[in-house]
């Protein structure tokens, strides 16, 4: 029986986001009750938001060349598929000449059909493969650009704004109650939390590096939200 060994466990889309302490405590717990030793290393600290949203454009940009790569294997692939299948094809009998059956031909005839049937077959995937990838590398490359209209930055501020008035209501209640963050775990997360909904004035505009903001809208468009003293783009939190 195989042994498998595990470097490090991660909590998926926890990138720049404050620790889920519960989570973390009840995997080593679990760990714990399975006869693991575990040790917690928790880093809280901030990282910078120009930092964050550089890093997460470059992700965006390697994502998106990774898939236009694939796309174009895959339309190789198929166009190779339908040379296959052209090349099968071109085997049969020309008009449709049905099988001969006893006749010296009947083994080959058979033969050739179904090499014209499988490729067929493979040519069909391959090209369902091929625009499957061509989508995604589509999607991919609109990525960035649509994570930077002023109708998606003014809903990600309208969000952020909610949550981070959510926590604030939340942590006066605890506060009134006399609870700390170090007699409560809920108030702890919270204030963790906090950072990922807050609005600061370092962490740059919301505009992916080396673009130009798009233009002021029409009226009937979603305003453009510049960082200033009063509206800034919302920092990102820790890992």
């Amino acid at each position: 029986m195989g042994t498998q060994h595990h470097r490090a466990w991660y909590i998926p889309h926890s990138r720049d986001r404050a620790p889920h302490l519960a989570r973390i405590e009840h995997t080593a717990a679990a760990l714990r009750a399975a006869g693991y030793d575990v040790e917690t290393d928790i880093d809280t600290t901030l990282r910078d938001g120009t930092d964050a949203h550089q890093d997460r454009n470059e992700r965006l940009t390697d994502r998106a060349a990774a898939l236009a790569a694939k796309a174009e294997r895959k339309a190789t692939a198929a166009a190779a598929a339908h040379a296959r299948h052209d090349h099968a094809c071109a085997a049969l009998p020309e008009g449709g000449e049905p099988i001969k059956v006893g006749h010296h031909s009947e083994r080959r005839h058979r033969r050739a059909l179904d090499r014209a049937h499988t490729t067929a077959r493979a040519s069909i995937e391959a090209d369902a493969a091929a625009r499957s990838a061509a989508e995604s590398a589509r999607i991919a490359a609109r990525s960035t650009d649509y994570r930077y209209t002023p109708a998606v930055i003014h809903r990600r501020i309208e969000r952020q704004s909610a949550e981070l008035r959510s926590i604030e209501r939340h942590l006066t209640k605890y506060r009134a109650a006399g609870h700390t963050a170090e007699t409560s775990n809920h108030m702890h997360q919270l204030e963790l939390t906090k950072p990922n909904s807050s609005a600061t004035s370092n962490t740059g505009p919301q505009y992916a590096p080396n673009r130009t903001p798009p233009t002021a809208p029409s009226s009937t468009a979603a305003p453009t939200y510049a960082p200033d003293a009063s509206s800034t783009a919302p920092a990102p939190g820790t890992r």
